[in-house]
């Protein structure tokens, strides 16, 4: 479920993408199903597919706050949606497949997948590297977006910039390998 303020930024070539709500995905990830007026998660596929279909506004456009979690949003949101139509596909990679979401990023494509996290996640002030999750409290939807020679990867959390180093944070191959339902998302440029 979305808990907290902050829009996604994306790669498009290696370039910083606009800021989207991510709020807006989350809607349409819950009403591709017909969930959308239940802040019980959703499937990554489903968001995708949605954002495929619609396209997604920006932050600006429907911006995070917890009462619009289960609100309809506006006509001005989908027109700005429909302006960003540029989610064009999405493959699947194999769960523990490190190397596949290298490959991936490494051809242009943001990564998107699902992870059980922890206190320390929660908690994370951006120092260090997150490793593998202890003792997990729950499941948490992020995008990685880069990877370094040194076996750490670059994710951004929808949490906003006070989390971690201003939204992003750092985790290593045990982190990547324990994700769910993994996502290559092509986007336009």
């Amino acid at each position: 479920a979305v808990s907290q303020a902050g829009g996604l930024g994306y790669l498009v070539g290696g370039h910083d993408g606009p800021e989207l709500s991510a709020l807006f995905a989350y809607y349409m990830g819950r009403a591709e199903y017909g969930g959308e007026t239940s802040d019980d998660g959703s499937y990554l596929r489903t968001v995708i597919k949605g954002l495929v279909r619609l396209g997604i506004a920006s932050e600006q456009a429907w911006p995070f706050s917890n009462e619009n979690v289960n609100r309809h949003p506006n006509v001005s949101a989908y027109r700005a949606a429909y302006d960003r139509k540029g989610v064009r596909g999405y493959h699947r990679i194999d769960s523990g497949d490190v190397d596949g979401v290298r490959r991936a990023i490494a051809s242009g494509y943001p990564v998107v997948g699902g992870w059980q996290v922890d206190a320390q996640f929660l908690n994370w002030a951006g120092d260090g590297v997150i490793s593998g999750q202890v003792s997990p409290i729950g499941g948490h939807a992020l995008p990685i977006v880069s990877y370094a020679a040194d076996g750490t990867f670059e994710l951004l959390n929808s949490w906003g910039y006070g989390w971690g180093r201003s939204g992003y944070g750092v985790v290593d191959e045990m982190f990547v390998a324990a994700g769910q339902d993994l996502w290559a998302v092509e986007v336009l440029p």
